[in-house]
């Protein structure tokens, strides 16, 4: 257990380990090389996963990651969604993240 200081003070010595030894991106969507403009450098990921579906949202369902029922963040979500696809941004090859909660999975299932 070190204090905030001693903290900082490990990461400038090295003592701290801060960082992962190797990282891997999970994808749904794998894009021809090269991808510009590349959000993580290619240098920084050592593996790449492509999976047909990133999670299984049946499987999602406690805390403010259950999907929503109520009608008025579904219509919420509907208009965020055009919001979105009535922008110059949004074309093919458009990269989006959402946070977990309830609203952001009707959005997902929109685009």
């Amino acid at each position: 257990m070190r204090s905030h200081g001693g903290r900082i003070r490990a990461i400038i010595t090295g003592e701290a380990h801060i960082h992962a030894d190797k990282a891997a991106a999970i994808t749904g969507c794998l894009v021809p090389f090269p991808n510009y403009p590349a959000h993580i450098p290619m240098q920084r990921v050592d593996y790449i996963c492509v999976v047909d579906e990133i999670g299984d949202p049946a499987k999602i369902a406690t805390g403010a990651a259950k999907p929503t029922t109520d009608q008025r963040k579904l219509l919420m979500a509907e208009y965020c969604t055009q919001v979105v696809a009535n922008t110059p941004y949004f074309k093919d090859g458009l990269s989006y993240q959402t946070g977990v909660g309830g609203l952001t999975k009707p959005m997902d299932n929109l685009f």
